[in-house]
């Protein structure tokens, strides 16, 4: 029988997998989770190439391994760009939320500043339950930088289509036409002016706010409930903003009156 010196092994163990290493015989690496020891010196060659590797130890890499260098705060473990080898790296999507705020301490506004980058062409804004202490219409504008604002004369609201239901069971719809706003509205300017408005839903759709040399397009839908009468009010409306050279970092969204008392604002980055 033959005898073994079990001195004259060795064995060395060189991390995670790496296509552009050359290794020779009896180096171990990493792979998907199991090590793997050279039979003899390769270049190029994946571990699961049985003419080059034999499986030193399935699974026993893991999710996690000696090799694999600890991520930073929020990121994720994902398989690398050359699918042989796991790190660590922040997750890619084309539907993402930016950012989100709860109407708490009655703010006048609700800032989402320097929020829009060139990494989306699109963004939507969700609103649940807002309503303002004087049950006032709600307006958003663009802001430039941190709070500053693009203010009167810039938005063009083309028109506003709405439905309203009372409780009496009466019944209308009906279409403003609009011209220069300070801001958007998400409230038709005329219908509900008597009624005490409350319990905003809404989504509003803005479209290349960093872009320049053209409009700066925004669609919305807005439901709300009045505390009069039981009048229930549903409106789609759009516009655009005129200031075709300017990149607008983000939004205010504040009440006509008085300071807001409620809701939960979320905006989300579309590629």
């Amino acid at each position: 029988m033959a005898t073994i010196d079990i001195g004259k092994l060795s064995f060395t163990h060189k991390g995670d997998y790496d296509g552009s290493t050359a290794y020779v015989l009896n180096d171990i690496v990493y792979y998907n989770g199991s090590a793997y020891i050279a039979k003899t010196s390769t270049t190029g060659n994946l571990p699961t190439s049985t003419a080059h590797w034999n499986n030193f130890a399935a699974g026993s890499g893991g999710i996690w391994n000696a090799g694999l260098s600890l991520g930073t705060a929020g990121q994720v473990v994902k398989v690398n760009s050359g699918a042989s080898a796991l790190e660590f790296g922040t997750v890619s999507s084309d539907y993402v939320k930016i950012a989100t705020a709860d109407a708490t301490g009655t703010p006048a506004s609700i800032f989402f500043s320097d929020v829009f980058t060139n990494d989306y062409t699109t963004y939507q804004l969700f609103i649940d339950g807002a309503y303002a202490s004087a049950k006032a219409k709600f307006y958003v504008r663009f802001t430039t930088s941190g709070t500053t604002e693009n203010t009167a004369g810039y938005y063009i609201t083309g028109h506003l289509d709405y439905y309203n239901y009372a409780s009496n069971s009466s019944s209308g719809d009906g279409t403003r036409l609009h011209d220069n706003y300070g801001s958007f509205p998400l409230l038709e300017e005329d219908a509900g002016a008597n009624d005490a408005l409350k319990s905003y839903v809404a989504k509003m759709t803005f479209h290349n706010p960093r872009k320049t040399n053209e409009y700066k397009w925004c669609q919305w839908e807005t439901g709300l409930r009045s505390d009069n009468s039981g009048y229930y009010y549903n409106f789609t409306g759009s516009g655009y903003n005129t200031s075709q050279s300017s990149v607008f970092g983000g939004i205010r969204i504040f009440p006509g009156a008085g300071v807001i008392n409620g809701g939960r604002y979320t905006l989300y980055g579309i590629k």
